[in-house]
């Protein structure tokens, strides 16, 4: 059972106008522009993208500071310069639901423009589900069932089987954990690698609780 996904469409907006004060650098004018990040509900009308936690914009190499992360909405990003470039957005959804990432181009022909983007967003976490439904529909999902899932009830038994386990099937199972998006943002959320990071199985989903529960019986 993989972790449920329902499609969204983010709005990327970018408006630039010249600095006429300010010389032209190699017979280019230097503009000012900005970029903002929305979502697009069932009618088309962009919405705050409350889904969001955090946007961080990887700009052209030649900026001083070419890595920005943006934690209110509309994730706003004002910047000048004189150049066209291909930026990466990261955006990652609150409670740490993972991340999407996707490319936008920086160009001025128009003095304003808009990229939309189709992305999966997961609703298995209730608050994520909560603020998705502002922008359409999301199917029922049962989080009783996944708190009774006869797979918890296994729970010690995977913790009794991970205290013999060989360092082959430890590892594998290290990898299921830390492929799920949750424990991955927030193992990149350490101040550094040192840093200890305790995580309970009963804090997985029940999707993984499997995954490692298969691994431990086939050892």
């Amino acid at each position: 059972m993989e972790i449920p996904t329902v499609e969204r469409v983010v709005r990327v907006k970018t408006q630039q106008v010249i600095i006429p004060e300010i010389p032209l650098i190699d017979g280019l004018p230097i503009r000012r522009w900005a970029v903002e990040i929305w979502v697009l509900n069932e009618s088309g009308e962009e919405i705050e993208a409350d889904l969001f936690e955090s946007c961080t914009y990887i700009l052209h190499p030649s900026f001083e500071q070419p890595k920005r992360k943006v934690r209110l909405v509309p994730f706003r990003l004002d910047e000048q310069g004189w150049g066209q470039f291909e930026m990466k957005i990261v955006a990652r959804f609150i409670k740490d639901g993972g991340k999407v990432v996707f490319k936008h181009d920086l160009v001025f022909d128009q003095a304003a423009y808009a990229s939309d983007f189709k992305i999966r967003v997961p609703y298995h976490i209730e608050e994520l589900r909560e603020v998705l439904l502002q922008s359409g529909p999301v199917l029922q999902f049962n989080y009783e069932d996944q708190e009774s899932h006869p797979i918890r009830i296994k729970i010690p038994q995977i913790v009794n089987s991970l205290a013999v386990a060989n360092e082959e099937t430890i590892n594998k199972v290290l990898r299921a954990i830390v492929s799920y998006p949750g424990v991955k943002e927030a193992l990149l959320k350490r101040r550094s690698r040192s840093e200890e990071f305790v995580l309970h199985l009963g804090q997985l989903p029940n999707t993984v609780l499997e995954t490692i529960y298969n691994i431990t019986q086939r050892q």
